[in-house]
């Protein structure tokens, strides 16, 4: 299995990188989100992106790695409205044991409103369900609810987004289906969540290099955490309607999630 691990993480991601729409057309709340260039214009049916990303992480409940395949649509056919949903087929090795599975589908909504020639803002809500493999540390075996707002403002020729929101699960206390432990993408009850962005498009704005900086707070009175990783990410346009990207992520602050973690990823417009 880990064999298989690795060829299917090595042919996704070549795959993903000789097809090639634009990922910054992409929303998903605050975690992962590209810059939405160009995101109030002409509507379009939507946009596809797969993004796999692999995961080295060491918990006090196992050390390993996974690989999670997101498969993300996105429909942009209603004015300043975009709807969606991702899911994601996962690969688990934990303690030397190979686990696969699907993790919680995520709908979501999502208005923009651009405010003069520079300005964009940004609401939306997303709410995961309790639908994917939560016995195997893959999902969390309850539904949560993640309401956001965010800007993105362009000034000459670099552009920054920040965004900002606050996730609560949907019952009471942190169940993960009879108290197993969630290795994949874990979080609490309630958290904040920050992140920012900025790039620097080049090339006439095909190309599109980046730094992000994510922030979770566990929001509890008993054992509060804060969680900060950083990273870098960047973007090429190959078409109009395909595009690729790359990102990799570390943690910096003393109490982390995970080791690092590194995808890539292509986008179709529609």
């Amino acid at each position: 299995m880990p064999m298989l691990r690795r060829t299917l993480s090595c042919v996704a991601a070549l795959a993903m990188f000789s097809l090639a729409s634009n990922t910054a057309e992409a929303s998903c709340g605050v975690d992962y989100c590209p810059l939405p260039e160009d995101a109030v214009g002409t509507p379009t049916l939507g946009v596809v992106q797969v993004l796999t990303r692999h995961v080295e992480f060491s918990q006090p409940e196992g050390q390993g790695s996974y690989l999670e395949n997101v498969l993300r649509l996105e429909v942009q056919r209603f004015s300043n409205w975009n709807f969606g949903a991702w899911i994601a087929p996962v690969l688990l090795d934990i303690d030397g044991e190979s686990r696969t599975g699907v993790s919680n589908p995520v709908f979501f909504v999502e208005r923009r409103q651009r405010v003069g020639d520079s300005t964009l803002l940004m609401g939306g809500v997303q709410l995961e369900l309790p639908m994917g493999d939560s016995h195997d540390g893959i999902a969390s075996g309850h539904s949560e609810l993640l309401s956001y707002v965010g800007m993105l403002y362009e000034h000459k020729s670099i552009e920054v987004q920040v965004q900002g929101g606050f996730a609560v699960a949907l019952s009471e206390g942190h169940d993960h289906a009879g108290g197993n432990v969630v290795f994949v993408n874990p979080h609490e009850d309630q958290e904040a969540q920050v992140r920012a962005v900025a790039v620097a498009p080049l090339l006439e704005g095909k190309l599109r290099p980046g730094l992000f900086l994510n922030s979770r707070s566990v929001i509890e009175n008993v054992d509060p955490r804060h969680f900060v990783t950083g990273g870098l990410n960047c973007g090429y346009q190959l078409t109009d309607a395909i595009g690729v990207l790359a990102q990799a992520e570390v943690p910096l602050s003393s109490a982390s999630r995970f080791d690092w973690r590194a995808g890539a990823g292509v986008s179709f417009r529609l």
